[in-house]
Parts: structure tokens; sequence; C-alpha cells
């Protein structure tokens, strides 16, 4: 039942297929918002609702609960029967395209955008049947963010005024300097040194570097490497 009347979903053959891959879940949340938002995984939404308070846009407001948001690709780090069962069920691995007009079938009028990682390639943004589709410039949403910048601030935030706090930051700049010279110059040490004393172009040609790298994974091994 849904806004004060019952819809028998099994008698309408059309959608009995689409019901059947997705559940009842799915048509709910589709009639009740009226849209669909596609993301790559949980923390992509959370960097969208970030980057809408930090710039006072008017998605700031939307709670993350009530969002009718679909993740693309498996959210789960550490795969389980869970994860598994949400899979089979509709829950994520499903193109936008495939799970949006399933649900359209279902319910007509439905809008959907999908915001997807540019992964490296040339894949072009489209415009079709209600659905947008749009890719990010760079790699990945983490792309905008992650900067060496960044994480020397993460590293004085998280160890300052404690005993360790200058040992820390020291061994942190050394592991930094050690994966930027590894992941984004390929070992070519002339060129570290060129970009270190860019000063005003610095940030220009971090990104050129970065552009088709995985930054969440440059994130990722910073902070593995400097827990060792």
């Amino acid at each position: 039942m849904l806004r004060g009347r019952a819809d028998d979903l099994s008698a309408r053959k059309d959608i009995q297929s689409a019901l059947r891959h997705y559940g009842a879940a799915h048509y709910v949340r589709a009639v009740e918002s009226g849209y669909v938002l596609y993301v790559e995984g949980r923390t992509d939404l959370d960097l969208l609702l970030a980057l809408a308070r930090r710039f006072d846009h008017p998605a700031a407001a939307a709670r993350e609960q009530r969002i009718n948001v679909f993740h693309v690709r498996n959210n789960h780090p550490n795969p389980d029967m869970n994860a598994e069962l949400e899979r089979v069920e509709g829950g994520f691995g499903v193109t936008p395209r495939k799970h949006f007009f399933a649900l359209r079938q279902m319910a007509p009028g439905l809008r959907g955008l999908a915001i997807l990682d540019n992964d490296g390639g040339a894949h072009q943004d489209a415009n079709e049947g209600g659905l947008r589709i749009v890719h990010w410039q760079r790699y990945e949403v983490e792309n905008y963010i992650v900067t060496p910048d960044l994480l020397r601030r993460a590293v004085a935030e998280h160890y300052g005024g404690t005993l360790f706090a200058d040992q820390s930051v020291e061994t942190a700049e050394t592991v930094l300097e050690t994966l930027i010279l590894e992941r984004v110059f390929n070992g070519r040490g002339q060129d570290l040194a060129t970009w270190q004393q860019a000063d005003a172009a610095a940030r220009l040609l971090w990104e050129a570097r970065t552009e088709r790298l995985k930054l969440s994974d440059f994130a990722e091994e910073f902070f593995r490497r400097l827990a060792a």
C-alpha cells in the first residue's frame, strides 16, 4: 500500500521480472522519492553531501537516510554471505541503465542521475529517457580531494599535541615523498624535484600527473605505510 491505495504488483505481468530480480523495496523507494541517485559506493555519497555542506548547496539539506541511492559497485570491503545476498538481490553490481529502466516499468515518470568514476577511460556522458549519466573528469571523486597537503594536515591533526608529534610528522613526510616518487613520478627523482620546486604551478602539475591514478588507493597506501 502506497499513497493511500493498494497496488497488486504481482498481477502486473510487465513488471514481474523486475520485481523478481530487485524486490519490492526498490519499487517502494522509487515511487516514494520519484528518483534514483546512482553512485559508485557509500563514500561517494558521503563526499557529495560534504561538498554540498561546504559550498552551502541546497542539496546539503537532504538527509542521508532519506536519499534513494543505489551503489553501482560492491560497497563491502570484506565480502561475506550478507554482501553476496545483497548483490544477488540487486543491492549493487548492476549498471544504472539496467536498474533504472527496470524500475521505470514499475514507476513511470521516474528520474535518474548517475555520477560515476572516470576510471581513467574516455566515457561519454548521456541523457536518455529520464536517466542522466555523468562522469568525473578525473579518475574518481577522491582525486579532487586527496593531495599531499591534505594528508599532511590529517597526520598533524591526529598526532598534534602528543609526545611523538614531531617524530610522526617527520616520518609521514618521508613516507609521503617515497610514495609520490613511486606512484606519481614512476621513480624519476628529477621529476619529483621539479614538482617540489614548482611553487605556483605545483597544483596543476599534481593534477596532471594524477588525473588517471586512483588516489583513494594512494591515500590508503600512505596510511598503511605510516602505520607500519
